[in-house]
């Protein structure tokens, strides 16, 4: 689905709609909370099938959250 590749957003709910689509379409539940208002980074690795495609995205996180356990 191309919408995973989305770039822009109008509204932080809009964002927060394709985050809550991300991960509803996830194999893995890591626990991590993500909000629209966070910066995502979007992998992309190609398959033996040239249909298919695995996405990896991971949410920005900044020393202090580590710190505080965010």
């Amino acid at each position: 689905d191309s919408d995973v590749y989305a770039l822009d957003f109008s509204s932080e709910e809009s964002k927060q709609n394709y985050v809550d689509i991300c991960k509803s379409n996830s194999l893995y539940d890591t626990g991590i909370k993500v909000k629209g208002k966070h910066k995502i980074l979007t992998l992309s690795t190609c398959t033996s099938d040239e249909e298919e495609r695995f996405v990896v995205q991971a949410k920005l996180v900044y020393d202090k959250e580590i710190k505080d356990g965010q």
